[in-house]
């Protein structure tokens, strides 16, 4: 190295500018390769002397000086003299600003190593390398560098001592709040909006600038800017959040009486009272939580424990402010403002217990006095009361319970009983209170329930406080209303409740009507039931189960619609998914009523719907039921369950010839579950079966609608679904059907293709395109295909619409006879979604379609069904727009 520089020492003193800069350069792109460890500390303190000299020569050698600066800033030899002499010689001779941004970016990334990777160095020379940073970066405008600056900045405010430097440093952030920042049109950018806002809020919200900030952020708050507004709110929590975290932060606050406290409540009830045209409900929003967050704060007990009288009189004088400014509008029954002021103190109480009880002792009794004055009339008492309930409701959440007598708070609850509609809306707040409250509720709600009045979601609001009083007081008083106790049933189901009143319900489930238990099944088929759920009701299920199905009555047996047995199926598959052990099958006798003789469809179905529920330990249990499953006519659904958890069972599986009119779905069924299993023989095997089902005159039809579900997820409980099958399965089927679906007489083939592509993966198709569009043209002109097609035709057309150019003419010509009647309602809707996209593409084709089409969608504006008429006046409009310049 002491050789290279000797050599280049002529060049390095060159009388010419570029001469001086080539051999810099050359310097600079050879130590750039060395390691960071060859460097001995006489070397790097020759460099740093020698490039810190060079900062004074010619512009065009600063950028070589500076790389050359930020290879020696990296060097393990470097110590805090070396490291003295260049920043000092670095911020005085070099004016960062004047650079380009280039050469600007590599002094920031030179600092910011410096600070990450060697603090110890900067440490000590902290004040120094502050105010140097501070200069280097005033003025900068370039995303990138900013980006660096922000980091650092908030690095040196976690880091350094900056108490005698705050204001600069705040200064040289505050001019860049809020950030406003477009990325140029036409370039992926590097740094986003969303990069900067987060960096400059890291420093700008830091602690140690709250006195800074604070004036900063209302003042913003206060302007006409939504994206000003929403910053600063934001930027005030996470202040408030930082504060919570530092000890002793409250002083700042809580000065001059308070005076940034008054100053962020004063912001706040502007923007949540004051009388806006049109108020975001996002920036009220977190205006709410903010002032959450400001009474948790105010209350929290410091880090160490102890807290000053200065930091006592916080909450309270906090509190003074709510009663001094919202208390008259409590007053003001049906006004904006009173709302307005509920919310605010539902905020407050929903920060803890002490802030709870203080809001709720100060402002029930100006609440009771406004419902009272209210009672001429129940509306406008429920307008007041509904809003409330969620003081109530937040001090509940806080684990606050009124035990004691309070008869303010007592006549407020009696409010709330007196009404149907309210009594719901107390039981959301039921935690806050006491025994006596609750009993008394539970009183109300069974009248309610006598009276046929719809008190199941409220009964379950109120389990979700006091499950206890739910299970002893309010349960046997349901099982024993007969319809309007199990319509109140239906409401609860959750895995706690429903392992109480089960077993009743279903031994006298006769007893009740044919609608209270329509209704009942089909909350009880919605259940997602979880595993704590299952683990509850496991004890009780083969009880439920054998009730259900020695049912004399059930919709499976009686003359019930379609939907009704659907649904009943549906809970029998909930309740199958909870059984655990073979000793529960056996206690439902499944195997038994399997061999009953005359046993009807509808029944098969029953058992069929809990043989699909089994988990794989039951499954492998039950080897004799699962034996007679795959050798009896039928259950196909059962087999597939079976064969997707246990495949090797297929292989004996066998399509009888009684079931001869029904083999494609059969096959289809098992060819799906092997797919999703992840057995590829099988699979392949069972999915060859069904591609020459197409060929079948009979069966073809049937075979290829079976292609529809191959791409599904498993229908039953405890499916196993492998990675990657719906690729499996495209590999498998495409050429097979692509050659056959070519030859116009093989309908059923091009229907099998047709129905799959809007289940297959995009990646798939894009390679395929040239090869499938003429057949989804082709599919447009027969019924049977033309959903499927549309359906392919419009994913590639939001996805790219240029794909089709090539048959564009074709696509519009039969989307247009599609769309009009009487051609079914989802085929004319996505007929005329499939021509707005098209609209949007613009070439000498589509403009000189425009006439036709516009003309020809007046039609479907006429059509009888308002969607048809919404999506033709899109259409209509996107063509109409592409001859307008």
């Amino acid at each position: 190295l002491v050789q290279l520089v000797e050599h280049l020492g002529p060049t390095l003193t060159h009388n010419r500018p570029q001469v001086r800069c080539l051999g810099l350069g050359f310097l600079t792109a050879t130590i750039e390769l060395l390691d960071t460890n060859y460097l001995q500390d006489e070397e790097v303190n020759l460099l740093v002397n020698f490039y810190t000299d060079r900062l004074r020569d010619h512009h065009s050698v600063i950028p070589a000086s500076l790389r050359g600066l930020a290879y020696l800033s990296k060097c393990k030899s470097l110590t805090k003299d070396h490291l003295e002499i260049l920043l000092d010689r670095m911020f005085r001779e070099l004016m960062v600003q004047q650079q380009v941004v280039k050469d600007r970016a590599v002094v920031f990334n030179m600092l910011a190593h410096l600070l990450y990777n060697r603090l110890d160095i900067v440490k000590p020379l902290e004040t120094q390398f502050l105010i140097g940073f501070l200069q280097a970066g005033e003025g900068e405008k370039d995303p990138r560098n900013l980006l660096v600056i922000f980091q650092c900045t908030a690095f040196v405010l976690d880091t350094f001592n900056v108490d005698h430097v705050a204001e600069e440093v705040f200064e040289s952030l505050a001019v860049y709040f809020p950030i406003d920042f477009t990325p140029p049109k036409g370039m992926e950018a590097t740094v986003t909006k969303e990069d900067l806002i987060l960096s400059l809020r890291r420093g700008i919200t830091h602690p140690v600038l709250a006195e800074f900030s604070i004036p900063l952020f209302m003042e913003k708050l206060d302007s006409d800017l939504e994206a000003a507004k929403e910053d600063s709110v934001e930027s005030l929590k996470e202040l408030v959040q930082r504060c919570i975290k530092t000890e002793g932060s409250k002083s700042v606050w809580l000065a001059q009486d308070g005076k940034l406290l008054e100053l962020l409540w004063s912001g706040v009830k502007k923007e949540l009272l004051g009388v806006r045209l049109k108020s975001s409900q996002t920036i009220n929003t977190s205006l709410l939580q903010l002032i959450t967050l400001m009474s948790t704060y105010l209350e929290a007990e410091p880090k160490g424990g102890l807290r000053t009288p200065s930091e006592e009189r916080g909450w309270p004088l906090w509190l003074s402010w709510l009663n001094r400014d919202l208390g008259p509008h409590l007053e003001a029954a049906g006004t904006k403002f009173l709302h307005g002021s509920i919310q605010i103190l539902a905020a407050v109480a929903g920060s803890g217990k002490v802030q709870s009880r203080d809001v709720l002792t100060t402002f029930v009794p100006l609440l009771v006095k406004t419902a009272t004055k209210s009672a001429s009339t129940q509306s406008a008492k429920q307008q007041l009361l509904t809003p409330v309930a969620n003081i109530m409701s937040a001090s509940a959440h806080t684990g606050l319970v009124l035990e004691e007598d309070w008869p303010e708070f007592d006549q407020l609850v009696t409010f709330y009983l007196e009404s149907h509609d309210l009594l719901a809306t107390l039981t959301s707040a039921a935690g806050i209170l006491s025994k006596k409250h609750r009993e008394e509720i539970c009183g109300h709600l069974i009248v309610g329930v006598k009276n046929n009045q719809t008190m199941g979601p409220a009964i379950l609001s109120l389990a979700g406080w006091d499950e206890e009083i739910v299970e002893t007081q309010i349960l046997p008083e349901l099982i024993s209303q007969g319809d309007s106790g199990l319509l109140a049933l239906a409401h609860l189901m959750v895995g706690s409740l429903m392992s109480k009143f089960l077993v009743a319900v279903t031994e006298k489930i006769a007893d009740y009507s044919a609608h209270a238990s329509r209704v009942f099944f089909s909350k009880l088929a919605e259940v997602d039931l979880t595993p704590d759920d299952r683990n509850l009701l496991a004890p009780i299920n083969g009880v439920v189960l054998n009730n259900l199905l020695s049912w004399k009555s059930r919709p499976t047996v009686v003359d019930c619609d379609e939907s009704s047995k659907t649904t009943f199926w549906k809970c029998l598959e909930n309740l199958g998914s909870v059984i655990r052990d073979k000793e529960t099958l056996d206690q439902i006798n499944i195997q038994q009523r399997l061999q009953a003789e005359n046993i009807s469809k509808d029944e098969v179905s029953e058992l069929e719907a809990i043989i699909t529920s089994l988990d794989l330990k039951n499954i492998a249990d039950s080897s004799d039921l699962i034996q007679l499953v795959l050798e009896k006519p039928g259950l196909w659904r059962a087999k597939a369950s079976i064969v997707n958890k246990i495949p090797a069972c297929s292989d004996n599986l066998q399509v009888r010839e009684s079931e001869s009119e029904s083999s494609a779905r059969c096959v289809g069924q098992i060819g799906h579950a092997l797919l999703l299993s992840g057995d590829p023989v099988r699979s392949k095997k069972w999915v060859e079966k069904l591609l020459l089902l197409l060929d079948s005159p009979q069966q073809g039809e049937s075979a290829a609608k079976c292609f529809t579900f191959l791409c599904s997820p498993p229908s039953w409980q405890y499916g196993v679904s492998s990675l990657l099958f719906r690729q499996r399965l495209w590999s498998l089927v495409y050429d097979p059907l692509l050659k056959s679906a070519i030859l116009p007489e093989n309908v059923h083939h091009l229907s099998a293709l047709l129905a799959m592509l809007p289940q297959v993966p995009k990646p798939l198709l894009d390679s395929k395109l040239p090869s499938l569009l003429p057949l989804l043209v082709r599919g447009l002109r027969q019924g049977d295909t033309a959903e499927p097609a549309l359906t392919s035709l419009n994913n590639l057309l939001v996805s790219d619409p240029n794909l089709i150019a090539s048959h564009i003419r074709e696509i519009v010509d039969r989307c247009l006879i599609l769309s009009k009647k009487p051609n079914p309602l989802n085929i004319r809707v996505k007929a005329l979604v499939c021509l707005r996209h098209i609209g949007h593409i613009s070439n000498p084709n589509t403009i000189a379609l425009t006439q036709g089409v516009t003309d020809s969608l007046a039609l479907s504006l006429q059509d009888h069904k308002r969607c048809v008429r919404e999506v033709a006046a899109q259409a209509r409009n996107r063509w109409f727009l592409l001859t307008q310049p």
